[in-house]
């Protein structure tokens, strides 16, 4: 797997590889935002038959995320794991205990679950 940083993802590279956005980063010093994405160029034959499922598992959890829909993301995090020869574990392990910290805090309307950095 790899990470690549920006929206300036190509259309051959997208039909080529599987492409799944992960965070989007606030970049405090320069004001700017970047949204990771992983490119997965193993796909198990296995998982090929549901691949379209599990990409829009993804897609989805990471749009109800910024939702603050919890349940949802527990779930679909859930059935992630594991998939893609586990290449996204980490990134769903991260997510999970990340979503336990939110869940007890008080998020306003307009939270967008940007990942801030300060440099």
């Amino acid at each position: 797997m790899n990470i690549i940083f920006g929206d300036n993802i190509s259309a051959l590279a997208r039909e080529k590889y599987t492409v799944l956005e992960l965070d989007t980063f606030l970049i405090e010093s320069k004001n700017q935002t970047a949204t990771a994405y992983a490119v997965l160029e193993h796909v198990p034959l296995d998982e090929m038959d549901v691949l379209p499922e599990f990409v829009d598992l993804h897609q989805n959890l990471m749009a109800q995320y910024r939702n603050q829909n919890w349940k949802y993301c527990e779930d679909a995090i859930g059935t992630l794991t594991g998939r893609w020869q586990g290449e996204l574990d980490t990134f769903y392990g991260e997510l999970h205990d990340r979503i336990q910290e939110l869940k007890n805090q008080s998020l306003d309307a307009g939270w967008a679950g940007l990942v801030i950095r300060s440099a």
